[in-house]
């Protein structure tokens, strides 16, 4: 698996928790827009879950989200693929030799590769999807049901109705969380 080694500023980010929050802290769930672009970054994910477990927290990331990543990076692919593919093609117009492009066969392929990438980095757990969590997670999105964590009531009364429902992923669905917990 090849991986980009290079430190980035993010890497520097103080994790500023009293340690009243950090006995109450269990695991930092990432979501599949963490790094802003729905793609992941897996060293610095490492680099995360390394340090949160020197701390003893839990670094997770729902099914769901692995799934998007691996649909985005599989589209991607896709669309590199299929330029190489019409480059490859206008020199061999030209007479030139192209060898043909190395790397994954299909889709599907590049899907499983992200997947065992993921489930191969050091602290970090997949967090699978069951068969409730996933009917109410598509609840919550398709009926844009509003949070239901205790401590946004109070905000929520204000928020735009909404600002107050599901994010289209659903991972961060109630009844997924509660499931986590034991």
């Amino acid at each position: 698996m090849a991986r980009n080694q290079q430190q980035r500023r993010t890497d520097e980010a103080q994790i500023r928790l009293t340690p009243q929050d950090l006995e109450k802290l269990r695991a930092v769930v990432f979501d599949a827009n963490a790094y802003g672009h729905a793609r992941p970054d897996f060293d610095q994910l490492g680099r995360w879950a390394k340090r949160l477990a020197g701390m003893e927290i839990e670094t997770w990331v729902p099914e769901p989200v692995a799934w998007k990543w691996a649909e985005h990076l599989a589209r991607d692919w896709e669309f590199v693929n299929s330029q190489t593919r019409n480059q490859r093609k206008q020199l061999q117009s030209a007479g030139l030799e192209v060898p043909a492009p190395s790397g994954y066969a299909s889709r599907d392929d590049v899907i499983a590769a992200v997947l065992a990438n993921l489930s191969a980095i050091p602290h970090v757990k997949v967090i699978a999807l069951t068969g409730l969590s996933a009917v109410e997670g598509l609840k919550d999105q398709i009926l844009q049901r509003p949070r239901r964590r205790p401590r946004e009531a109070a905000t929520q009364r204000r928020a735009p109705r909404r600002a107050r429902a599901i994010a289209p992923g659903c991972a961060t669905s109630f009844n997924w969380q509660s499931q986590t917990r034991s």
